[in-house]
């Protein structure tokens, strides 16, 4: 019985011990702790607000840009299709017009020689 009840004390003195260490390590790390948040900047509301209007701007600033871009994509668009009805009149010129005004300018071309052909027998 006096066995058991020294292995108990001997238990008891041991878990004593652990438990002071522990608390020693949770008091110092409370001490870190609070060292820790003593050393850091507090962050005031003037400080959030500031930020907040720091994001705001420059939210506003993203935004002024997209516009900007999608004014100038518009306005690309439109040369875009200005260039493509110019390019579509010009090839309409190479294939109806172009080959139209060649006809026209062979038939000068005989009707001249005509001329001339009918000028030379009037010489004659």
């Amino acid at each position: 019985f006096k066995d058991r009840n020294y292995q108990q004390k001997y238990r008891n003195d041991q878990i004593k011990g652990e438990q002071t260490t522990h608390l020693k390590k949770l008091v110092e790390e409370a001490k870190v702790f609070a060292e820790k948040l003593r050393a850091a900047k507090t962050i005031t509301r003037e400080d959030v607000e500031k930020a907040m209007l720091r994001k705001l701007d420059c939210g506003r600033e993203a935004d002024k840009e997209l516009k900007l871009i999608e004014e100038k994509i518009v306005l690309l668009d439109c040369e875009l299709e200005k260039s493509h009805e110019e390019l579509d009149k010009m090839t309409t010129y190479k294939d109806v017009i172009q080959h139209d005004r060649r006809h026209y300018i062979d038939k000068m071309k005989q009707t001249m020689k005509i001329w001339e052909a009918t000028e030379q027998k009037l010489k004659d």
